[in-house]
């Protein structure tokens, strides 16, 4: 974590590391930025800038438990979240992750995010200096003015949007504006200014998605329909096969390269 470590290192208690956590953030990697709230807990949740959040599902619990274990080396405790929770799907998780967390993880959420008590705040850090935290506060605020705003492409942020609602069902465009803080004419725009449509991304989506899922051999045919949107496991085959030239079992059996053509929606 480098520079970024040793600015929260530095600071005297963890009210002050979590949101130099979200601030610099930035400086350890532009694609993921760490969002911090305080209410009735304290929450860390992951934003992603310009990628494709469903792309690597294991980046996501790496960051979230790499933080965590961060802020135990800073306190010198095992300090354990009240709770975690991560947008994509899972069973469950490896049992010395379990472990590690001590707490119950939730899939399937709204954001990729983990929480503690309010009252972790005044926990000390190990190896607070005054000193230093002056010098790398300075640092770190020229380097975030020298950093320059990191480009997003909009299917990437449409994507995002639309993977943590399909299990409710297929989006709709007004869900997907609304999440965006945009009009619906705007998202449209931005597509088509991509040379993209709505229909279009929300079928790439579910089949890159599928194929994930289908490799995920714990499984059923019917839990990847529901984890697409479809209230019917037909409807899934049909689209997933219209897409590749398999069925979804075929397809778990003996994956194979889509076939080509122009993007449908399932």
């Amino acid at each position: 974590m480098g520079l970024a470590y040793y600015v929260l290192a530095s600071a005297e208690t963890l009210g002050e590391a979590f949101p130099r956590a979200a601030r610099y953030s930035r400086i350890v990697n532009e694609g993921i930025v760490i969002r911090y709230a305080i209410g009735k807990q304290i929450t860390l949740a992951l934003d992603y800038i310009g990628i494709a959040r469903h792309s690597d599902q294991h980046e996501a619990e790496a960051w979230v438990t790499g933080l965590i274990r961060t802020f135990q080396q800073l306190t010198g405790t095992f300090l354990r979240p009240s709770s975690v929770k991560f947008v994509h799907y899972r069973d469950k998780l490896p049992s010395d992750l379990n472990k590690f967390l001590g707490t119950h993880v939730s899939f399937s959420a709204d954001s990729d995010e983990f929480s503690f008590p309010v009252s972790v705040k005044n926990m000390p850090i190990v190896s607070a200096d005054p000193y230093l935290d002056e010098l790398l506060i300075t640092y770190c605020e020229e380097v975030l003015s020298r950093r320059e705003t990191p480009p997003s492409t909009f299917r990437s942020n449409v994507e995002n949007a639309i993977a943590v609602l399909l299990p409710h069902g297929k989006p709709k465009t007004s869900e997907i504006a609304r999440k965006l803080g945009i009009s619906q004419r705007t998202l449209a725009r931005g597509l088509s200014s991509e040379g993209l449509t709505y229909g279009g991304v929300l079928s790439d989506l579910r089949y890159e998605l599928a194929k994930h899922y289908l490799g995920e051999q714990g499984l059923s045919i019917s839990k990847v329909a529901w984890l697409l949107g479809h209230q019917e496991v037909s409807a899934f085959t049909h689209a997933f096969k219209r897409k590749s030239g398999q069925t979804p079992n075929q397809f778990r059996r003996n994956p194979t390269p889509a076939r080509r053509g122009r993007a449908t929606t399932p």
